[in-house]
């Protein structure tokens, strides 16, 4: 019995050690060798925590953003009730930052109309009124169409009915308020603005080259009127001493023709070009992308074009250059000291003449 006892004693006593010892090698096993399920649910703790973050981050961001926008509404709440009543301000706020967004408004710069705007400012002050008053008489006869025949050269109208102005209007013309007036509008903004720049030391030597280049034009627009309409028999003597060069049957019937010159400012612009081309003489010039040209080939190369395109000549611009050629030559023995005073002072007296300094910055 005794012995009975003892062998239950020891059998329970043997199994609770053995437990024991297993429970202990197999906390050391777990201990030394890594479990692959834990590791990928640590990563994948990490990750979650770090995009935790991040969100935290930018919804932290988003309120500071709606706060500030907030407060500048709040500041402009009360300027935009007062000036808008009849419109909600919140609404009015949204259509203004469609606008702005959909025309691209804060950022100007890169807007065309804007640098174009901000490239005339720059443009050189005689040049300037010249086209702006090309642009308002645009605006007026495109507004009222009788304007435009009260502004062309008629030889009977100037010196019969003495309506003067005439004389002067016609310059001042480059075309209607269409694709054509932009085109002659950029054309003479480039090139007048660069001859008015090459006289920023003297611009009063420019207001002489305009006024040279005005008076022979108004003469050959003045010889040619004379000669269509054979004002004092200017057709018929013509004809007599062509007759004596080249024999003409006399009997021939003299053609009287009254024509309206309403192109005396491209021809105008014409000698603006010559004069320019001669002054950048050698420099190579990019037509249409197409191919190069010297610049002093291209007031006959824009001659031709008319002839190709238009089926236009005109014996004017043939004149325009003529009288621009001469000028360019004779230029430094032309002694007009008595006019460039008079053009120096006005210029000093209507305060323009202090704008040519920061052209002298650049230039020098």
């Amino acid at each position: 019995m005794f012995l009975y006892k003892f062998f239950l004693v020891s059998i329970l006593i043997s199994v609770i050690y053995a437990k024991i010892f297993m429970n202990s090698f197999t906390n050391n096993l777990l201990k030394n060798v890594p479990v692959v399920g834990n590791k990928n649910e640590n990563i994948q703790r990490t990750v979650y925590s770090k995009k935790k973050k991040v969100k935290q981050y930018y919804a932290k961001e988003k309120n500071r953003i709606l706060k500030k926008k907030k407060k500048k509404f709040s500041l402009n709440y009360s300027k935009c009730s007062e000036k808008y009543c009849f419109l909600n301000s919140s609404k009015f706020n949204e259509i203004k930052e469609n606008i702005k967004v959909l025309f691209n408004i804060d950022y100007a710069e890169n807007n065309i109309i804007f640098s174009y705007i901000k490239s005339f400012k720059r443009t050189p002050p005689i040049t300037k009124f010249y086209l702006i008053t090309t642009f308002l008489l645009s605006v007026l006869i495109h507004i009222n169409k009788n304007v435009y025949k009260l502004i062309l050269f008629d030889f009977n109208k100037i010196f019969k009915k003495c309506e003067v102005w005439r004389l002067f209007s016609p310059y001042l013309y480059i075309g209607n308020l269409y694709l054509q007036y932009i085109l002659m509008f950029n054309y003479l903004n480039i090139y007048m603005s660069a001859v008015e720049i090459a006289h920023y030391k003297k611009p009063e030597d420019f207001l002489i080259f305009l006024t040279f280049g005005y008076l022979s034009n108004i003469i050959f627009a003045i010889i040619g009127s004379m000669y269509n309409e054979n004002i004092i028999n200017m057709k018929k003597n013509v004809h007599k001493i062509i007759s004596l060069i080249i024999k003409q049957n006399n009997k021939e019937k003299i053609e009287i023709k009254k024509e309206h010159y309403n192109h005396l400012g491209y021809v105008f612009s014409t000698y603006i070009l010559y004069y320019w081309s001669r002054i950048n003489e050698g420099s190579l010039i990019n037509c249409f992308e197409l191919f190069l040209i010297k610049a002093e080939y291209v007031p006959f190369f824009f001659i031709i074009q008319n002839i190709l395109l238009y089926n236009e000549f005109s014996f004017y611009e043939v004149a325009s250059i003529l009288s621009s050629y001469t000028f360019f030559t004779y230029e430094k023995y032309l002694k007009l000291e008595f006019l460039r005073y008079i053009f120096l002072k006005f210029l000093k007296c209507i305060r323009v003449y202090n704008i040519y300094d920061k052209y002298k910055e650049e230039y020098e």
